[in-house]
């Protein structure tokens, strides 16, 4: 009792990538709707400061493979924390508040997946 069974556990781990895939897709676009409305120059950060900063996010993500909680919180937490900070601070609206929700859903699923123990 208490143990999965093989379906089980692949089901949950194929919900866990998506989940994971969909978070990063999210941020990533998000970073794109920011550069082409020039978010980052807005702010004060050189446009090629911030797409570099997306690209360092990329080597980080390629370079941690295993289920921790360093992966957890580039997949989940990255996009989490850019979706909470563009609803608090949403200064463009309409059009691009789907993108932002996604990366809240998305990212904070996958937190909750790895908090629930299921994220395998």
């Amino acid at each position: 009792m208490g143990q999965s069974s093989p379906r089980t556990t692949g089901i949950r781990s194929v919900l866990t990538r998506y989940t994971e895939w969909l978070a990063i897709a999210a941020a990533f676009m998000h970073a794109g709707q920011d550069l082409m409305r020039g978010e980052p120059a807005a702010l004060g950060i050189p446009p090629w400061v911030f797409a570099g900063g997306f690209f360092g996010y990329a080597i980080l993500l390629a370079a941690v493979n295993d289920r921790t909680l360093t992966r957890a919180v580039l997949t989940g937490g990255v996009p989490l924390g850019i979706g909470l900070f563009h609803l608090i601070e949403s200064h463009h609206g309409g059009f691009f508040m789907p993108v932002t929700y996604a990366t809240i859903i998305f990212g904070g699923a996958t937190i909750a997946l790895y908090i629930a123990g299921e994220y395998s």
